[in-house]
């Protein structure tokens, strides 16, 4: 199975990894790869503390650097933000964080001379615990209405996706449900209703797929970070190995930035620089994402950047880039 950078942002945000499980499960993720709450005012509080913070991004999308300006395959963004919103709040009575997250996409593939337009969504929401319980995920879902392009029979063509995921964990298993949405998605995912249950999800680092950008936020982050685990990509049916590690030639990078973090404008950052990759039959490139190394409330060791590339049958379309605009907490 081919999949492009873009089939795996779907999966990775909104791409986004929590950790798993619930009661006996708690040392299934290896508490050494974490070192604070640094989303908290007090990052030595390592269970469910008090949170309500907004981050917005804006999405944009740059052509790839090679690539003809009458490509077969071209992809434009008119309008595009990455919201995400954590808080304080309780599953079936147990308290914890969720998760929300919406991502907004407009604008238009050009195949062969004619454009489909593109107004998509992808939301997802998630529970989870504290860092003494290694961020275990309670429930997750997703719901997604997005294109994606893929190279078949010779030619380039826009599938449309429609469908919402359902995961919820118990011991050391979860239990995830695939719902199809509309007979107007195209995708390679299925038209049916599937329920899918993953076992031995402890066997190693486990992330849960809708919380992974803001579990990196509690990790032992440096110029030398590398942490190898596995997650379910719950459209696809299939639990794959990825790899978060330090950008070998860039592992610390100072951004010039222009965002709003709590009334106080941020024009400077320091930032660590890491690449997260899935092993295996893959053809996309890392997906490249940059931390603040700050640890203080400020800086909150926050997303403040996010790069990651659409490539199709090997060809870089381009890149979208991820540009934090504004924290609200």
């Amino acid at each position: 199975e081919e999949i492009n950078m873009k089939k795996l942002l779907l999966s990775l945000i909104a791409i986004s990894t929590c950790f798993m499980l619930f009661g006996c499960s708690m040392g299934q993720t290896t508490a050494s790869i974490f070192a604070g709450s640094y989303f908290l005012a007090d990052p030595e509080d390592h269970g469910v503390g008090t949170i309500d913070e907004t981050s917005v991004y804006k999405v944009d999308f740059t052509k790839g650097k090679d690539l003809p300006e009458d490509y077969a395959l071209r992809f434009f963004v008119t309008e595009g933000s990455y919201t995400t919103h954590v808080f304080t709040s309780e599953y079936e009575g147990q308290k914890c964080y969720r998760l929300d997250t919406e991502l907004l996409i407009k604008g238009s593939y050009t195949v062969s001379g004619e454009s489909v337009p593109v107004d998509d969504s992808i939301t997802t929401t998630a529970y989870f615990l504290g860092m003494d319980n290694t961020f275990a995920t309670l429930y997750a879902e997703r719901t997604v209405k997005s294109h994606s392009a893929s190279y078949k029979d010779g030619k380039y063509q826009v599938n449309y996706y429609d469908y919402k995921t359902e995961t919820t964990y118990s011991g050391n298993s979860a239990k995830s449900v695939f719902i199809p949405a509309s007979a107007a998605s195209d995708g390679s995912y299925g038209a049916e209703r599937t329920e899918t249950t993953y076992e031995k999800l402890n066997d190693g680092n486990y992330f849960d797929n809708e919380m992974l950008l803001f579990a990196i936020r509690a990790m032992n982050l440096s110029s030398s970070t590398s942490v190898a685990f596995s997650s379910v990509d719950v459209a696809a049916k299939v639990k794959r190995d990825l790899v978060l590690s330090s950008d070998q030639s860039v592992p610390t990078e100072k951004l010039v930035v222009y965002f709003v973090n709590a009334g106080q404008k941020v024009t400077s950052i320091d930032t660590f620089r890491l690449n997260l990759k899935a092993n295996g039959t893959y053809t996309g490139g890392a997906i490249v994402l940059n931390y603040a190394s700050g640890t203080d409330r400020k800086d909150g060791r926050r997303l403040v950047k996010m790069e990651t590339r659409m490539l199709v049958n090997l060809v870089d379309i381009g890149t979208f880039t991820y540009t934090l605009s504004s924290v609200t907490r």
